[in-house]
């Protein structure tokens, strides 16, 4: 029979969804053939690693490159945006024009849903990662200061701008012909958001280069790999740090992509107030990365309502326990009491949990918490979700 042939389009940063993208495009190679459609706007992506990585796998690849230099940051909203949802017109009507069986979309990192999925009529299924959360969760809801996308943009456009973008993405998501998300968490927040149900994806992880080495010394120290954004909760880190004794507290080593400056340098000053040492790195490379999972002692995960959490997973796959809090997706890819342990959401909590696993109060085996990972999120079910959800989406 014969593959659907199927368009595939993201404006994705770099990070966990990227990847699980790029994972679930190679590892279903053998029943889809998918074309890449990509902007590239500077928006903090690895955009040509990324391409070329697709390239070399046999996977065609069309980049749109949209000019992003702009006088300062409040003029992202009134030029690049503007530039990225006219370069989404053009993409879909081109996908149209070349008669795919199906359109994949994946999130735009202005407007969340993309334009795209309004322009094209080739059938459609939208992957959901999460919902606009600052469209339906008060605390995100821009005010005075706005954070996140909109905190460019000032005054009164604030809640202006925000409105139009809150309509765009939700008549996008229901204009998608299906639906699919990563989590039973997600499918049930876009049934709550949208009205539409979702087809979850169970992503997993990519078990040969997130792996365990018995060479690679443990390092005293706590490591979260999460953007420095408000919502990603690396206060509540510090401060369940700064209750642990002096005289043997770890370091914080974050690992992001992505910042606020203003929340970062809030970050830094709590951490200085409360002597918590802070380790930053910013875009280390997939090799770096797997090192720090290999060598933390723990890692800790302290996101709002985290609709997935795949540094859990890959935490798991490099025999690594986490601490994170009980909440969103984190109650499906952590195991209490195998692969790591769930708090409540206050520092009290989850410095007891951490401190536990710096004692060895509370023992965790590498090699079980790996093997519980490849049982319950092998790529296999990840690929059959997706395709069948594809094949359901060409077959309209």
């Amino acid at each position: 029979m014969r593959r659907p042939r199927v368009a595939l389009y993201h404006h994705l940063p770099s990070g966990g969804a990227e990847r699980a993208m790029l994972e679930l495009i190679l590892r279903s190679q053998s029943e889809v053939e998918h074309v890449v459609f990509c902007i590239n706007a500077g928006a903090g992506g690895n955009t040509d690693e990324r391409a070329s990585l697709l390239r070399e796998h046999g996977v065609e690849v069309h980049e749109t490159t949209v000019r992003s230099t702009v006088a300062g940051r409040s003029s992202e909203w009134t030029t690049v945006v503007p530039r990225i949802l006219a370069a989404e017109r053009r993409i879909g009507n081109r996908i149209d024009r070349l008669g795919f069986d199906a359109v994949v979309v994946h999130h735009q990192r202005y407007t969340q849903a993309p334009l795209l999925l309004r322009t094209v009529s080739t059938p459609s299924a939208y992957f959901v990662n999460e919902p606009r959360r600052q469209s339906f969760e008060y605390d995100l809801r821009p005010r005075s200061g706005a954070s996140g996308p909109l905190r460019a943009v000032s005054g009164p456009v604030i809640r202006g701008v925000d409105s139009a973008v809150r309509r765009l993405d939700i008549a996008a998501t229901r204009s998608a012909t299906n639906l699919m998300c990563n989590s039973e968490h997600v499918r049930e927040y876009v049934w709550r958001a949208y009205g539409r149900d979702a087809t979850v994806v169970p992503l997993g992880v990519d078990l040969e280069r997130f792996s365990p080495d018995s060479a690679t010394p443990r390092r005293a120290e706590v490591l979260a790999v999460a953007a420095i954004e408000r919502p990603k909760g690396l206060d509540l880190a510090v401060d369940a740090l700064a209750l642990i004794p002096k005289d043997r507290r770890p370091p914080l080593r974050i690992v992001h992509s992505r910042s606020d400056a203003t929340y970062a340098m809030e970050l830094q000053q709590r951490a200085r107030q409360q002597n918590v040492r802070l380790v930053l790195e910013h875009r280390i490379g997939d090799e770096a990365l797997v090192e720090r999972y290999r060598s933390a002692v723990v890692c800790l995960l302290t996101a709002r309502l985290e609709p997935l959490g795949l540094t859990a997973l890959e935490a798991g796959a490099c025999g690594t326990p986490v601490v994170a809090v009980r909440e969103g997706g984190y109650r499906e890819t952590v195991q209490h009491g195998i692969t790591g342990r769930l708090t409540d959401r206050n520092p009290a909590s989850v410095s007891e949990a951490i401190d536990g696993v710096l004692l060895r109060t509370e023992s965790f085996d590498p090699r079980v918490i790996r093997s519980t990972v490849e049982q319950c999120r092998p790529w296999s079910r990840a690929v059959e979700a997706y395709v069948e959800t594809v094949a359901r989406t060409a077959a309209r």
